[in-house]
C-alpha cells in the first residue's frame, strides 16, 4: 500500500511539473528576430554627407541600433559590386529598425542625406534564434 501511494505521489508530482514548464513555455514570448538596415550610398556632396552622418549615428542607439559595417572593403564573389558605400546596421527587431527609420529625429537627417547622395536602402529580417 505504502508504495502505491509513493507512486500515485510522484506521478503527480511529474503531472505538476509538466504543467508548469508548459504553462512557462506558452506565456514566455519567441525570441524576435533581429533586423538589417542595408544601405548602398553614393555620395555626391561628401561635406553635407559628414553633417548626416554626424546626426544620424545618435539615432540608431535610441532603438537599440548599432553599425555593423560602416564603408569598408567590398570584394565581389557575383553579379555587380554596390556603387559607393555600404553600411549595415543592426536592430533587435524589424519593429525597433522602421520605428528607427520614421522616427522624426532620423527623418531629419535623412533630409540631409537625400540632398547629399543617392542609395538604395532596405530592412532585412534576420534569423529567428
Amino acid at each position: 500500500m505504502m508504495m502505491r501511494q509513493l507512486q500515485l505521489a510522484v506521478a503527480g508530482l511529474a503531472l505538476a511539473l509538466t504543467t508548469s514548464v508548459h504553462a512557462m513555455a506558452a506565456e514566455t514570448p519567441a525570441p524576435t528576430a533581429k533586423a538589417y538596415v542595408i544601405n548602398e550610398i553614393n555620395v555626391t556632396d561628401p561635406a553635407k554627407y559628414k553633417i548626416y552622418a554626424d546626426m544620424a549615428t545618435p539615432t540608431l542607439a535610441a532603438f537599440g541600433g548599432h553599425y555593423l559595417v560602416r564603408a569598408g572593403a567590398v570584394d565581389v564573389f557575383s553579379g555587380a559590386a554596390p556603387g559607393g558605400r555600404v553600411v549595415i546596421c543592426e536592430f533587435p527587431s524589424r519593429a525597433a529598425a522602421l520605428a528607427w527609420h520614421e522616427s522624426p529625429e532620423y527623418q531629419k537627417a535623412l533630409a540631409i542625406r537625400n540632398a547629399a547622395s543617392t542609395s538604395r536602402v532596405y530592412v532585412v529580417e534576420g534569423v529567428a534564434p
